[in-house]
Formats: C-alpha cells, structure tokens, sequence
C-alpha cells in the first residue's frame, strides 16, 4: 500500500471519528449534561459495544498510520497529520450539518445517535477498504 494511500485513509478515518464525538454543551455547574448526553444516546447494548470497538480500531489505525508514516517513510508527515487533525475538524462539521439538514432530528440526543452511527460505518467502511487494499 502507498504512503498516500495510507494517508487518505486515515484522514478519512479521523474525519469518522471526529463525527462520533458529541457537541458540548457548557453550564455553570460542570459537565452534567455531557455525562447525561453519554447515559441516554442509546439503551441498545450491542449498538454501544459496536460504537465502542470501531472507536477504538478507529484511534488505533490512526495511530498505527501516523507512527508507520513518520518512522518509516518521512519525519515529515507528523506535521502533515497535524494540518489533517484541522481539516477533519471542518470535514466532520460539514458532515454534521449536512445530517442536520437532511435528517432534521428533533432531539440532540437523536442527533448524536445519527453522528455517532454515521461515524462508525464511516472508520468500519475505511477498515474494510484498507483490508481490500492489503489483500489486492
């Protein structure tokens, strides 16, 4: 697989996970409901475990992609990923607004169960194309 290629599929994977990651919402009294927003996206166990081990295999990839990119091929590519860390930043904002505007989802917490699902098929599709792109 080519350093390019390596590159763009983890970009896209950290677009993915960014898309995973819920707004904040601020108060004066702390983080209560970002920890209420963490207890009641979902009462479903096996959309929970599945949310959790592509974030993981997601932060992992990534990982694995920029350590495999420095080490290996070009120092430079740490500040690449850096420059990559903004444009995921906007690339999920944009993708959170186009499912606002498409879905309409009345609540936040239907908002975060549409990011969050969306997200994950997005780094599970990237693990799945990275596996074709191994085995061709």
């Amino acid at each position: 697989m080519s350093a390019t290629l390596i590159f763009w599929l983890s970009f896209i994977i950290l677009i993915g996970l960014y898309l995973c990651i819920p707004e904040r919402i601020s108060d004066a009294n702390g983080s209560y409901e970002d920890n209420l927003a963490e207890i009641v996206w979902t009462d479903n166990y096996a959309l929970r475990k599945f949310y959790g081990i592509s974030n993981l295999i997601g932060i992992l990839l990534v990982i694995t992609s920029v350590g495999y990119l420095t080490f290996a091929e070009h120092w430079w590519y740490i500040f690449v990923y850096m420059g990559a860390i903004i444009g995921a930043k906007i690339g999920a904002f944009l993708l959170k607004l186009g499912i606002v505007l498409i879905c309409d989802p009345l609540y936040m917490y239907d908002r975060l169960k549409i990011c969050r699902i969306v997200g994950s098929l997005i780094v599970c599709a990237v693990i799945v194309i990275s596996i074709i792109a191994l085995v061709i």
